[in-house]
């Protein structure tokens, strides 16, 4: 290994980098520790560039037609995207070796890119960013039909052939462990999160003019699953029910629910009350939200949502802002006693939550005060990235066994020493004991 540099190829299909941050901070991590990093990813907008050097990563970006709705359609998407996909890929295997591909689902079959470059040697990690049979599911998906199964079969390979596989949290660990059948030792977590120093608070003076004199803000996708139709309708409460006619909100982001959820804002008479900014570059989601009094993840309580990390709800604690949301596993396993949960799907407790930490700002400021200290303390990807690292480290670990002949076990007692895994990489660095830590749930 010595002078030569490892490399890693990421792979993401959904969503384009820079836009996805939790790619971005793992290719600049990676990059840090000195690796030598490519991304392959969408072209999203169009006007990108198809390739991009930033911050040490190559960006290579492919064409890509995105599915409107049904089966065909996306199959379509998967289909072209994986022959271009692997066109990038076999162009830079040919340039060298690679040690390590990473690939971010969805969808799962993104390891029939994965699988033969598995067979050249390198490690394969699959990092689980979503769960597509709940993801189906949500959208009217027949659950245990013919999709349903196929999806299951899906995820079920990508965790059964990569080396490691990278959860974003407890319950999607749990997950891989039982419906993936991987060892507990194979499968860690690396928490989405901002990085603390990257994402503060800024002085409500340079924010955009308020448009009302308190303000609900909402920062991230607006697709079916993520309830931003709830959020608006717990304005209506509180404007027609409560008769606050001093209460607004500020929506940062788009997604496909974006037309509709502006048909109902007119619908519920609260179009001059809702600004809707599109999406930001990063940089600028601090200022578009530094005049708002509370922030609110109203996402509904579903099979995905319960179990999924949702990124806006770190991004409030890092602004300091006071969280109302509903009660679902994982939000609160984030903001703990930093936020005000309501039952979930339940608007008129969601609006009357966030009522009254307008109503009592120093409660409010208080709250957004410990919810900064936890991303700090817990939450921010300075704690996420050592565990990235201590991930690589496992998968080329277990590869290197694999390669030695060594016959892999799916289920291992707790007991067994990772010696027998075989010998270590001389560069190992990273405890895999503390990489798969539990974060604490309780508030600081």
């Amino acid at each position: 290994m010595s002078g030569r540099r490892r490399r890693a190829l990421l792979v993401v299909e959904n969503e384009s980098v820079p836009h996805d941050r939790r790619v971005l901070l793992e290719a600049r991590t990676l990059v840090e520790a000195g690796w030598d990093v490519t991304v392959v990813c969408p072209r999203k907008p169009a006007t990108a560039p198809a390739r991009e050097r930033m911050e040490g990563i190559d960006v290579v970006r492919f064409g890509l037609r995105e599915a409107d709705d049904g089966v065909v359609d996306f199959v379509v998407e998967y289909a072209l995207a994986l022959v271009k996909i692997g066109w990038h890929a076999l162009r830079l295997r040919a340039r060298g070796r690679i040690d390590v591909v990473h690939l971010s689902n969805p969808p799962d079959v993104l390891v029939a890119v994965g699988a033969p470059l598995r067979l050249t040697g390198a490690a394969l990690v699959f990092d689980h960013h979503d769960l597509a049979p709940e993801v189906w599911i949500g959208r009217d998906g027949a659950e245990g039909g013919l999709v349903h199964r196929a999806l299951l079969l899906a995820e079920r390979l990508s965790m059964r052939l990569a080396d490691v596989v990278i959860s974003t949290n407890e319950s999607y660990r749990r997950l891989a462990m039982s419906r993936g059948g991987r060892a507990a030792e194979d499968v860690i977590v690396v928490r989405n999160g901002p990085v603390s120093s990257e994402l503060v608070p800024v002085d409500p003076d340079l924010a955009p003019p308020a448009t009302h004199p308190h303000l609900l803000g909402y920062i991230g996708t607006m697709g079916p699953q993520d309830g931003v139709d709830h959020l608006i309708r717990a304005l209506a409460h509180i404007v027609h029910d409560r008769g606050r006619t001093d209460v607004g909100a500020v929506l940062v982001g788009d997604g496909s629910e974006l037309d509709g959820l502006r048909r109902l804002t007119r619908e519920l008479g609260l179009d001059e009350r809702v600004t809707f900014t599109g999406r930001v570059p990063h940089a600028e989601v601090a200022r578009h939200l530094a005049r708002v009094d509370v922030c609110v993840s109203p996402d509904p309580s579903s099979p995905l949502n319960d179990r999924s990390t949702m990124i806006k709800t770190l991004e409030y604690l890092a602004l300091a802002k006071p969280i109302v949301a509903f009660d679902l596993t994982e939000t609160r396993v984030s903001a703990a006693d930093c936020a005000l949960y309501a039952t979930p799907d339940d608007v008129i407790e969601l609006g009357d939550l966030a009522l009254e930490l307008i109503d009592d700002p120093e409660r409010a400021r208080k709250l957004g005060e410990a919810g900064r200290r936890r991303l700090e303390d817990e939450l921010g990807w300075d704690r996420s990235a050592p565990r990235l690292l201590a991930a690589y480290d496992r998968a080329l670990d277990n590869r290197s066994a694999g390669l030695l002949g060594r016959r892999r076990r799916w289920t291992r007692s707790p007991t067994r020493s990772n010696r027998s895994r075989g010998p270590r990489p001389r560069w190992r660095r990273h405890s895999i004991a503390a990489a798969t830590k539990p974060i604490s749930s309780a508030a600081l």
